[in-house]
């Protein structure tokens, strides 16, 4: 909308000005009635010629009330911007009370507690229904802060794990937010964007994060066992400690992500972009890094054991004291010689 704005705006400016340049040329230009509009030239009393106005004349007659109208909508400009965020702030802040108050009373009313979950009673099933749909709403609708907020009361209320748990989350917006000890097991994330997103041991075993927006996410000893990564943007992911153990991470990109002592037993990797990422120590045994993007990976350390290395490109990956056998790396692609004399 913006876009089509500007287009608008260069559009109606360029045509006044070319009316405004035929209207100067048709009345100034050597034509003598035009005298009457003191735009023309003409001769005084002496006999001397005054040229008539230039374009450039016109300009300097212009530009200081141009500048003026400029000014003025700019002025108008922002106090509208300023309204309009006033005006989202305090809707957003109504919503956000609006949401703890009945919160509030449904744990008042129907002792909403993780214990009574665990009951599996139909009314509390109900009830948790409704909680839920009421926080994946209003989670959708605020802003960052406020967000943090919504996690913060679900978390010290003790409703975060069931509440949360396999939510219907899919494509929303939660970058930046503070959402560390969660549990989101089991949720719907697909497309979801978790950029820049503090999600240290947070519990997201199960869920599925299918091209999920997860660059530069803070994910310090997460669990993601389980979960659906396939096609996932991991970049300079800090994921050192986290377990990633039987997790389909296939197609993901994990580009200079942190993933020192991290759990990958039996992981899909298979086509994944690990170009520069720190595995230091990870257990990768049994994972699936077939024609995996290994340039420059710190391995060392690593367990490969039983990993399938079939394809992988390994050039100027750091292999030393990772365990792997002279078999698997045969089948891998670029490996530095030093290794496969060693192995």
């Amino acid at each position: 909308m913006r876009i089509r704005s500007a287009w608008r705006i260069i559009v109606a400016a360029a045509l006044a000005f070319g009316v405004f340049w035929m209207g100067y040329l048709y009345l100034v230009k050597d034509y003598a009635w035009a005298d009457w509009t003191g735009f023309g030239g003409f001769t005084d009393p002496t006999n001397t010629y005054h040229r008539g106005i230039t374009l450039w004349g016109v300009i300097e007659i212009m530009i200081i009330p141009v500048a003026l109208a400029i000014g003025a909508w700019y002025l108008n400009k922002q106090e509208r911007e300023s309204e309009r965020a006033e005006t989202r702030d305090r809707v957003q802040g109504a919503t956000l009370q609006s949401y703890l108050d009945k919160m509030s009373d449904l744990m008042l009313r129907y002792e909403l507690k993780e214990s009574s979950h665990r009951v599996g009673r139909s009314k509390d099933q109900e009830v948790l229904k409704v909680a839920q749909a009421r926080t994946v709403s209003v989670l959708r609708s605020l802003d960052r802060e406020q967000r943090d907020t919504v996690f913060d009361f679900l978390r010290d209320a003790g409703l975060a794990g069931f509440i949360l748990k396999e939510s219907p989350l899919r494509g929303i917006d939660l970058s930046g937010s503070r959402i560390n000890g969660i549990t989101l097991s089991g949720a719907n994330l697909l497309r979801a964007n978790l950029s820049g997103a503090q999600l240290y041991e947070a519990n997201l075993s199960g869920a599925n994060l299918v091209q999920a927006n997860l660059y530069g996410a803070h994910l310090l000893s997460a669990n993601l066992s389980g979960a659906d990564l396939s096609g996932a943007d991991l970049r300079g992911a800090p994921l050192s400690g986290a377990n990633l153990s039987g997790a389909d991470l296939s197609g993901a990109d994990l580009r200079g992500a942190q993933l020192r002592q991290a759990d990958l037993s039996g992981a899909d990797l298979s086509g994944a972009l690990l170009y520069g990422a720190l595995l230091y120590g990870a257990d990768l045994s049994g994972a699936d890094l077939s024609v995996a993007h290994l340039y420059g990976a710190d391995l060392s350390g690593a367990d490969l054991s039983g990993a399938d290395l079939r394809g992988a490109d390994l050039s100027g990956a750091d292999l030393s004291r990772a365990e792997f056998t002279r078999e698997q790396l045969a089948e891998a692609k670029n490996v530095p010689e030093k290794y496969m004399e060693d192995g």
